[in-house]
């Protein structure tokens, strides 16, 4: 569900060194923290773990053969102006099976002005991130792009995933009831009273589900990309992906640059589909961190995979009209490499939870009578459903009670947030949910989708929520919330040509880049890996590609994404990132 999100915070996260701090007050003694220092965050804080029992309704045991207990990775950023309010932000990342601690250095730079007062609080939830995650070597977010396109969940690795599991784990328990019941008594042992829950993708789901089982304990809830507890996932993907792109084709035939140059977008993709179906494109890649030339091959289904993952982000899905159309001429280079792409930065997440979660809450609540029904006509196909409800088969775990699909009812102030072109949760979802939240505000941002990369002004949704963090209203009231700024979001134009051709350095050229940049924010190093040019945020590489001796873009993303070095008196002094959200960053050059 959040599957692309990490691949925009790329140059918001980076590796720094963090001084110790002395503990902050009120904290339980039953969860002790301690100093630490979090990837990419320029601030003190504080991290522990928490011991929770993997199943609660297992009675203790004496001895060798007690009780398994699982241990909670958590972590606390202070508030920047002590003492805090006693109610702090906890965020809940997405797939599910994404950590959240890794989201610290976007959310505190995303709502800056509310943690001046709060702390923020992040839990890994049980099975991500350190918290005894459930990772399954070999799934298809492992495999390179071939894999990436032709198998979500490979079913020989589902099964050795599950008997290497299984042997220290009950998958049953990794679903979203217990995890956050886990939640809630690190909250107690934090002595927090209430909580403003923040949740995007899956991480809506969970927040729905604290607001169900824990609401007295919620202050607020802010949902971003809306999941419904009765979802059903896969069910609905082929669809939903259909509708966001039938509607970019739409705007694209509404737009008179992008007409003129695609003009029959609907006919293009009808013949790509038809000719992937015959035979599939065969295209020669160079790995854009090695420079190893592999050949990959393009199916059907490869191609409608790509394409939905470009629908992702609006500055991905502005390229589809241009990637369309020269696949339909027979040139399939350039979603090819943008699917490379897309494969290396879908590398994380705990693949046994999102098994754990989908198929005890999802997949078995829908047969293949409603499935054939869901994928009719879409371009998508039954791919996914296909391939997940066969990797459930082999995870083997109970469904959650059906009640589990009804909608949560409540009265928390609740703030939802849909992308119009969303692909995966589209604005509909976000519309059955608010009817449960009585006291709740649903906002569509136009042209958005599953995020917001590269829409210019998207920092006005962050500054909306921040007010309703602050007040805990949804209404135009005094102190409540003013949207007006929605109306200045744009998405940047699209793109109707290929970037200019890349052009090759010298040794000498490349040299005088490589070194390590730096601002208050944002720490990168350029570098050569196997001979390729790269930048790096953290452990995250960025192949570039040269358009001058100090221009670059990023191999397989949007020119919009892009970087100049900065030269004064015949020396790189520094770096300015764009990536097309209006908002570049300068950084310095360390010495």
């Amino acid at each position: 569900m959040l599957e692309s999100q990490r691949r925009f915070w790329i140059f918001r996260t980076a590796l720094s060194l963090i001084p110790l701090v002395t503990a902050a007050p009120g904290f339980a003694a039953s969860l002790d923290l301690s100093p630490c220092s979090l990837p990419g965050l320029a601030q003190p804080a504080r991290c522990g773990w928490f011991e929770v029992p993997e199943d609660r309704s297992a009675p203790p045991r004496e001895g060798a053969e007690g009780r398994r207990t699982i241990k909670i990775r958590v972590a606390v950023i202070p508030a920047l102006d002590p003492p805090a309010l006693p109610d702090p932000i906890v965020f809940i990342s997405g797939g599910p099976g994404e950590g959240s601690i890794d989201a610290a250095p976007g959310l505190a730079d995303a709502y800056a002005e509310v943690h001046k007062k709060r702390d923020i609080l992040l839990v890994d939830l049980r099975g991500t991130g350190a918290s005894a995650p459930l990772a399954c070597e070999g799934t298809e977010t492992r495999r390179g792009v071939q894999a990436f396109l032709d198998e979500f969940l490979p079913i020989a690795t589902v099964r050795a995933c599950r008997e290497k599991l299984a042997a220290q784990a009950d998958l049953s328990r990794y679903t979203t009831d217990p995890a956050v019941d886990d939640l809630d008594e690190i909250r107690a042992a934090l002595g927090y009273e209430k909580l403003n829950l923040i949740g995007a993708s899956y991480g809506t789901r969970a927040v729905q589900v604290y607001v169900r089982r824990h609401g007295e304990h919620a202050r607020t809830a802010t949902l971003f990309g809306v999941v419904p507890t009765g979802l059903r996932l896969p069910l609905d993907v082929a669809k939903d992906a259909h509708r966001a792109l039938l509607g970019t084709f739409e705007e694209c035939a509404g737009d008179a640059a992008c007409h003129a140059a695609f003009p029959d977008l609907h006919g293009d993709l009808a013949k790509v589909l038809a000719r992937l179906e015959r035979e599939p494109a065969r295209i020669s890649l160079a790995d854009p961190t090695t420079g190893v030339v592999t050949d990959l091959v393009l199916t059907r289904a490869g191609f409608a995979q790509a394409v939905r993952y470009m629908l992702y982000a609006p500055n991905s899905a502005v390229q589809v009209p241009l990637y369309v159309h020269l696949a339909a001429t027979g040139d399939f280079r350039p979603i090819a490499e943008t699917a490379q792409i897309f494969s290396g930065f879908l590398s994380s997440g705990a693949d046994g939870v999102y098994l754990s979660v989908t198929c005890a809450e999802d997949v078995p609540f829908f047969d293949d009578a409603e499935a054939a029904q869901a994928v009719r006509g879409t371009f998508l196909g039954d791919f996914r459903i296909r391939q997940q409800k066969a990797a459930c088969a082999e995870w083997r775990v109970p469904a959650v009670d059906k009640r589990y699909l009804e909608p949560v009812v409540s009265t928390v102030p609740t703030l939802l947030v849909s992308g119009e072109r969303d692909p995966v949760t589209p604005p509909i979802y976000g519309e059955q949910v608010a009817r449960g939240f009585a006291n709740s505000r649903h906002l569509v941002v136009a042209d958005g989708a599953h995020d917001l990369g590269g829409m210019k002004n998207s920092q006005c949704v962050d500054r909306i929520a921040e007010a309703f963090l602050q007040s805990a209203r949804v209404d135009g009231g005094a102190g409540g919330l003013e949207t007006s700024c929605l109306t200045t979001i744009a998405r940047l134009p699209f793109e109707l040509r290929l970037p200019p051709p890349e052009i090759t350095l010298t040794p000498e050229q490349e040299e005088r880049l490589l070194g390590r940049y730096r601002n208050d924010k944002i720490t990168v190093e350029v570098s050569r890996l196997g001979g390729v040019l790269q930048m790096s945020a953290g452990n995250q590489p960025s192949p570039l590609r040269a358009v001058s001796p100090v221009e670059f873009g990023f191999v397989g993303m949007p020119p919009s994404f892009h970087v100049t070095f900065i030269q004064e008196g015949g020396r790189i002094v520094g770096v300015v990132i764009d990536n097309g959200s209006g908002e570049p960053e300068r950084l310095e050059r360390q010495k």
